[in-house]
């Protein structure tokens, strides 16, 4: 064969390139196994599940930042001292129970709830016919009970024409007994679960706690305080005391129910027909003896 010039010569073969090993391509977190998310267990634990937590070392949760940081630990215990100061500055400054009232709800439980309003507003569970039974029950022999201890040995703990002038200077008047009545038993008791077990109770139990049932024991302790402030006008020294330790029992009683139920009507029920209703049927009793 005739030789091909040198310009016109095929181009002498190279050897392959060697291609890296292919890598696998990076999984997708999204396809990753993930646990079940309890959203409801972990409200009601406080912190989160065990599952959540195995869940959250592949996906994080997407979630609101305003509702996550809008009660920070500064502003919870700001909100639990708030009250005893709205109950100082109105029944012993001012000397007034319808400003009193004003400051208490307005400016103290109203801003608790609206910022704690993520930890509540899917526990408004209707309770079962059998706990509106045991509900029942509770609220008659609770409210029967209590006044008939009131009328039997009541002059121990109170003096009658002592709490009635107090009641009179701080501007209560016979004439608003029924509105008053309806507010505490159906706002009063609402805007207090809401703010005590909704939003404080629920807040501090996601926060680091320096012991346990630190949520449960703080919230009802401070439930407790503004009351003494109020039980220290209308009792004898030393029963004050006493009526601080069972509201504070009290109190936990309430934030036990609202965790062994998940639903924070339970625990507005029973404030309202056993400590509420109560509260008015005394005062009903109380006033009938006087014209």
């Amino acid at each position: 064969p005739t030789r091909q010039p040198p310009d016109q010569q095929l181009p002498t073969p190279q050897p392959p390139i060697r291609q890296p090993f292919p890598t696998q391509p990076p999984i997708s977190v999204a396809l990753l196994p993930t646990r079940r998310h309890h959203p409801r267990k972990a409200r009601i634990h406080g912190m989160h599940c065990k599952g959540c937590a195995k869940a959250n070392d592949f996906v994080t949760p997407k979630s609101n930042s305003h509702e996550k940081h809008a009660l920070t630990a500064p502003v919870i215990y700001a909100l639990c001292i708030l009250p005893c100061i709205a109950m100082w500055y109105g029944l012993y400054v001012l000397r007034n129970t319808n400003i009193t009232l004003a400051l208490y709800h307005m400016l103290c439980l109203m801003p608790g709830i609206i910022l704690g309003s993520s930890l509540w507003r899917n526990d408004f569970k209707i309770p079962s016919p059998k706990q509106w039974l045991l509900l029942f029950l509770a609220a008659v022999s609770f409210n029967a009970l209590t006044i008939w201890l009131y009328d039997h040995i009541g002059s121990l703990f109170l003096n009658n024409d002592n709490v009635m002038t107090l009641i009179t200077e701080l501007g209560f008047k016979k004439g608003h007994l029924l509105a008053l009545s309806l507010y505490f038993i159906f706002v009063n008791s609402t805007l207090e679960e809401l703010f005590w077990r909704g939003s404080i109770l629920n807040q501090l139990d996601r926060m680091r706690a320096p012991f346990k049932h630190y949520g449960i024991i703080l919230s009802s302790v401070m439930y407790a305080a503004f009351h003494y402030l109020i039980l220290r006008l209308v009792v004898y020294p030393g029963w004050a005391e006493v009526g601080f330790v069972m509201l504070a029992i009290y109190g936990w009683i309430l934030a036990i129910l609202y965790r062994k139920t998940g639903s924070i009507l339970i625990p507005i029920l029973v404030h309202a027909f056993l400590t509420d209703l109560v509260a008015m049927l005394l005062t009903v009793d109380l006033l009938s003896h006087y014209h």
